[in-house]
């Protein structure tokens, strides 16, 4: 198999459903080209979410001027980013209705990932890991 029929796009198909198609972008170009949305799913391989991986992916929509929109397992996106993450989850039960909340009310959803964002950068920056990595050598 060649890769590029790995990556087989029918674009004639997704045209005709109404879906614009955008040629894959280079990996600097993903999260400005993220930004151009107001919310961006954020979708993993089961066997990932299942074995509770965590990727650059999970951060990188985070790292965009948009909202994530989880279609992952509630519990694990509380694990990786708290409790108000858990709002940015797209329920398996009538997903349209989280879809519009999100797009009526962009500022009160902006808010949620900002703190996400403050989180993440308390508990996970370069200083932090410093910290630990002193607390592991001088155990």
């Amino acid at each position: 198999m060649q890769m590029e029929s790995a990556f087989y796009t029918d674009q004639a198909y997704l045209r005709k459903l109404g879906v614009e198609y955008v040629p894959p972008i280079r990996f600097e170009q993903v999260v400005p080209w993220m930004c151009k949305a107001v919310l961006n799913p954020v979708l993993m391989r089961p066997t990932l979410e299942r074995l509770r991986m965590v990727t650059p992916r999970l951060f990188e929509t985070l790292n965009a001027d948009t909202i994530p929109l989880f279609g992952l397992d509630p519990e694990h996106v509380q694990e990786i980013y708290g409790d108000p993450a858990t709002q940015l989850v797209l329920p398996e039960g009538r997903p349209e209705e989280k879809i519009a909340d999100i797009l009526d009310r962009p500022g009160y959803y902006a808010e949620i990932v900002d703190s996400l964002r403050r989180e993440l950068a308390e508990r996970h920056s370069h200083m932090q890991r410093f910290r630990e990595l002193l607390e592991i050598v001088e155990s």
